[in-house]
């Protein structure tokens, strides 16, 4: 057996169509019983809840809401037993009325945008207090991220909420009371929306088939002298919200990594092509080199590509065949480091894959020593980009998965059987096209998973592991 470059005729499920007129919806339900769960976890610490949300860091306000802060600062004060408040700004308080179920909605207008105008004088600290917040109360203060010891020269509890919110929390509140919280929703084993439930993962799979798609066009429409701007329009984006802006880079741009498309910049034969984009639970990413083979190379660089694209989907295979249930993140690291070896060392800076949900880096078990054990209902980035700047190679094939059981396998199946019956079509293309062995509980989200296209020039070439 080897990893080579194999023609392929269609990639799966190219001849149904997206059916999203009939989703599974988030329901009333559904968010009552989010908020139910997080007090249940979080009942021998907590007494209060309070969770931070703006434009950028909207994801778990969004959560339990359905709604996401535009423009605004928003916070969500959760307790047991009272109806949740939601204190927003001008512009955020007829968007809180799409909310499902009972909220206190209520405007602090310094929230608002500057110079908006005040028609009535709001104090923060009041607004605290009439949410239930005293001297007594526990609080899980939840941003968006926590923080290790090692990234500050104390180990004082640190928060990321700004610093007028904290400083309003902490008069109507004890310091001393205020905790880090966000572990309840974004730790890798028991956060909530690290657990994710049928109708979620479904709705995965549905963003990962569109960004996929996206991700093809732009890459099937590649010419010489078409520019950024001019190839990212095959995206073709519609009104679902993204969780990143769209990157379609040639040349020296991908190697900024996360710019955006420009308007000058054309594409030439041998550049360096990175296309994709990410709607919320999802993100295809694809990297390669824009020639039809490697006969439009010159021999150096073609030895250094040959070696990296074999070398980089092995190492993918390996993460791939190693994810399952009740595996750690260590051991994911360390099967994909033997074939890899230090993945800075291969061009790699990042994790080894993530998880994901509304938006798009939740958190991530896979890195070293990580002791943090994979489990059903989990979301998964296949996901690390191996740059090499100085030799003008770049690989990356980035695309999603979804853990499930039986059990929750049957849900999908039940809730949505187009969505099951495409990614059981997409298991069965990575064993039977790429020689990519997945466990029974992992699911492909994406029309292109396991795909690494060497030349972008042609998109029938892709690497396999093939036998002799």
């Amino acid at each position: 057996m080897k990893v080579r470059k194999k023609k392929i005729n269609s990639l799966p499920n190219q001849l149904k169509k997206l059916d999203e007129r009939n989703l599974p919806k988030i329901t009333a339900e559904d968010y009552q019983q989010r908020l139910a769960d997080l007090i249940n976890l979080g009942r021998k610490d907590y007494t209060h809840y309070l969770i931070y949300g703006d434009r950028e860091h909207f994801a778990n306000i969004e959560y339990f809401t359905g709604i996401d802060p535009r423009f605004e600062e928003a916070l969500l004060v959760i307790t047991k037993d009272e109806v949740p408040t939601l204190i927003v700004g001008d512009e955020g308080i007829d968007y809180s009325k799409r909310i499902p179920y009972e909220i206190n909605d209520v405007v602090y207008h310094g929230f608002s945008l500057p110079r908006q105008p005040r028609p009535t004088k709001t104090v923060l600290r009041d607004i605290l207090s009439e949410a239930g917040l005293n001297k007594e109360s526990k609080v899980a203060v939840i941003g968006w991220k926590w923080f290790d010891n090692s990234d500050f020269a104390t180990e004082e509890e640190q928060f990321d909420i700004p610093l007028f919110i904290y400083n309003e929390l902490a008069y109507v509140c004890t310091e001393d009371n205020l905790s880090n919280g966000t572990y309840l929703l974004q730790d890798n084993e028991i956060g909530l929306r690290t657990n994710l439930c049928a109708k979620e993962l479904i709705l995965s799979e549905v963003s990962g088939t569109k960004c996929s798609n996206a991700t093809h066009r732009v890459l099937k429409n590649l010419r010489p002298g078409i520019t950024e701007l001019e190839a990212s329009k095959h995206l073709m984006i519609d009104g679902d919200p993204l969780s990143i802006h769209p990157n379609v880079n040639f040349n020296k741009n991908y190697y900024y990594a996360i710019a955006s498309p420009m308007p000058d910049n054309e594409l030439q034969l041998g550049d360096v092509v990175g296309a994709g984009m990410a709607y919320r639970r999802s993100l295809c990413h694809k990297v390669g080199l824009f020639v039809k083979d490697e006969n439009e190379l010159e021999p150096e660089r073609r030895e250094n590509a040959k070696q990296i694209f074999e070398k980089y989907f092995l190492s993918m295979k390996t993460w791939y065949e190693t994810v399952q249930i009740g595996v750690t993140g260590k051991e994911v690291y360390d099967a994909v480091v033997e074939v890899m070896g230090e993945p800075i060392d291969f061009g790699v800076k990042l994790n080894l894959g993530h998880g994901i949900h509304t938006d798009e880096w939740l958190n991530t078990p896979f890195y070293k020593d990580s002791p943090e054990k994979l489990h059903s209902g989990m979301a998964i980035q296949c996901d690390f980009t191996a740059a090499f700047e100085d030799l003008d190679i770049g690989v990356h094939a980035e695309d999603g998965i979804i853990i499930a059981d039986q059990k929750l396998q049957e849900e999908i199946k039940e809730l949505s059987p187009d969505s099951y019956e495409r990614m059981l079509a997409r298991r069965e293309f990575m064993k039977n096209e790429l020689g990519i062995y997945l466990a029974d509980e992992v699911l492909p989200t994406s029309d292109l998973s396991g795909m690494v296209f060497p030349f972008m020039g042609d998109l029938n070439v892709v690497m396999a592991y093939l036998e002799e």
